[in-house]
């Protein structure tokens, strides 16, 4: 399908262009790219949750840095 956009390669990439342009909005285009960048899996919450068990792995983006300390209140004062 791909070869019959055009008659070379520089055509059917302008071709193949055409077919997604105006379909993703910048937000999309930003969310796909990090998800590139990261080399993770670009899904709903529940995509992903499905997602890991076969994987074996944890996917998606973590928040970055050290986890927060728990602050412990002092009763009494």
């Amino acid at each position: 399908m791909y070869l019959g956009l055009g008659a070379d390669d520089e055509a059917r990439q302008i071709a193949y262009r055409a077919l997604f342009r105006g379909y993703f909005d910048d937000r999309d285009l930003e969310e796909i790219r990090n998800c590139l960048q990261s080399g993770t899996p670009l899904g709903h919450k529940r995509f992903r949750e499905e997602v890991e068990p076969m994987l074996k792995v944890k996917v998606g983006q973590a928040k970055r840095g050290r986890p927060r300390k728990k602050v412990e209140t002092l009763k009494g004062l």
